[in-house]
This record gives structure tokens, C-alpha cells and sequence, in this order.
């Protein structure tokens, strides 16, 4: 027996047809497992506000140094002490506190609107099994300091396949596509009986070209200026537009736990 069969592990499949959320084996993690976000959604409350016309690219907020008492009970907080910053370096830097300062040129309701048109809190059309809808509690529900939390991403949640999908409307020119796997379905004789384009999705406006372009730019600074917090996902000779998320775990008696986070990144070439 040859060394490279050696305490070889088991092989193990994949069966998406029999998948079993209780089962860490036959989990699609992209779809069936719901997460918080975090910062990936400030790309979506800033697309929101430009469009809605509350902000203006060049507009200037104030982070406060770093932490900001927003309720008697609760602080806003950022891992960087910053100043006066525009809409862009908000962005690189990802600050929660200025986040939720484009977010109250919004509020909860118009806010929660935009959360939902980028189809979040909706289980995606994707041709796969016990896909996660996610979960967008409503507006009227949210106390200050929760709509505050989701417009950067936390309080609420959503499975990564419906944040690359509406990263992937801003990266298309604002139009959203239902995720699929599936383009086609032929039957014995190669002919079409369903087709992705035809009878699916011709895709949905949701914020204008040139609102999706300008935040496309917004998002080149996260990788490319030298404080944004994805600079390690540069490709050198492309322009590579992203946004990073360190979520803190949520605790299921409550609150979040302090040393525990998803970590994620969504992005564009």
C-alpha cells in the first residue's frame, strides 16, 4: 500500500437533495445558513440614501472620534478614531457611526423600504433546496439604537447568496438578477421548456445607473486607498471594487458575544 492512501479520510458527498440543516455535512452554507451581515449592508443604506437624493457624494459627516453616545443606554462605535470624512472614505474605513449618520437622512421606514427592495428578508429563487429567507424584522418594531444597528448590518439577517446578489445589482448597472444555478431545462429532445431569461428574470431596476456606478467608485476606495480595510483583495492590473464586514456573532441569550465574528467580504472586478 502506497504511502498516499495512508490514513486517507473517508470521501464524503454533497447531496443537495437531501440536505439536513442539523447536519454540519450536508449544510449549503451559502444558502441555508443565515448570518448577520455587518458592514457589506453600508453599501446598500449609502446606495439608498444617494438615490432617495438625502446625501451627496462630496457630503461630509462627522465620526465623532470613534464613539458616539446615540442613546442614554447605548454607544455607536468604530475600530478607527476619525473626524470630518466624505461619503467615499465613510466607505473605506467602514464607520458605523457615520453609517448611521446617512442612515437618519433616511429613517426607519424609508430605510426598511431599501432593505427590501434590494430583496432582503425574502427567500431567493435560487433552484436549491431549504434555502434561508433571512430575517428583516419590521420597521415599526425597530427601537433607535436597532435601526441604527441595521443600516450597518446587524439585527438583522440574510444567507451570503442575497448579498451577492445585491452587491451584483450595484455591480450591474442597478439592475437585479434572481440568483440561479439553473439557465436552462431541456427536455428529451433538446428543446427548451424553461428558460432562465425567457421565462425567469429580465432583470429589475432597482436604484439608477448612474447611483449603482457612483457607489461602484465609492467601493474602489475600500480596496485601493491606503486606509481602506480591503486592501488585500487588490488584483494588481484590475480595478476591484468591495466591501469587508467583521459581524459580531450574535448570542442567543442575548446581546453579542465580544470575541466572536464572521468575517466576510463581497466584491466586484
Amino acid at each position: 500500500m502506497g504511502p498516499d492512501v495512508i490514513n486517507r479520510p473517508p470521501l464524503t458527498r454533497f447531496d443537495p437533495n437531501h440536505a439536513v440543516a442539523s447536519t454540519s455535512q450536508t449544510v449549503n452554507l451559502a444558502v441555508q445558513t443565515a448570518y448577520e451581515p455587518g458592514s457589506t449592508l453600508k453599501a446598500i443604506t449609502v446606495a439608498a440614501a444617494l438615490e432617495q437624493g438625502s446625501i451627496r457624494p462630496e457630503q461630509t459627516f462627522f465620526c465623532e472620534e470613534g464613539r458616539w453616545q446615540y442613546t442614554p443606554r447605548h454607544a455607536i462605535r468604530d475600530t478607527k478614531r476619525k473626524g470630518w470624512l466624505d461619503v467615499t472614505e465613510i466607505l473605506a474605513v467602514s464607520s458605523n457611526i457615520c453609517t448611521t449618520k446617512i442612515y437618519e437622512t433616511l429613517g426607519k421606514e424609508s430605510l426598511y423600504r431599501w432593505i427590501r427592495r434590494f430583496h432582503f428578508g425574502e427567500r431567493p429563487g435560487v433552484q436549491l433546496p431549504a434555502v434561508s429567507p433571512g430575517l428583516v424584522a419590521d420597521y415599526h418594531k425597530w427601537s433607535d439604537i436597532q435601526a441604527a444597528n441595521v443600516s450597518f448590518g446587524q439585527g438583522m439577517s440574510a444567507s451570503p447568496l442575497p448579498v451577492a446578489a445585491a452587491f451584483s445589482a450595484l455591480a450591474n448597472e442597478g439592475i437585479y438578477h434572481t440568483p440561479t444555478i439553473v439557465s436552462r431545462v431541456l427536455d428529451a429532445e433538446g428543446e427548451a421548456v424553461w428558460d432562465h431569461e425567457r421565462d425567469g428574470d429580465e432583470g429589475e431596476r432597482i436604484v439608477r445607473k448612474a447611483t449603482a456606478d457612483t457607489v461602484v467608485d465609492m467601493l474602489e476606495a475600500v480596496v485601493h486607498s491606503r486606509d481602506g480595510t480591503g486592501k488585500k483583495a487588490k488584483i494588481e492590473g484590475y480595478q476591484v471594487a468591495g466591501k469587508t464586514s467583521t459581524a459580531q456573532k450574535a448570542n442567543p441569550k442575548g446581546g453579542y458575544f465580544e470575541d466572536q465574528y464572521y468575517a466576510s467580504f463581497v466584491g466586484a472586478v
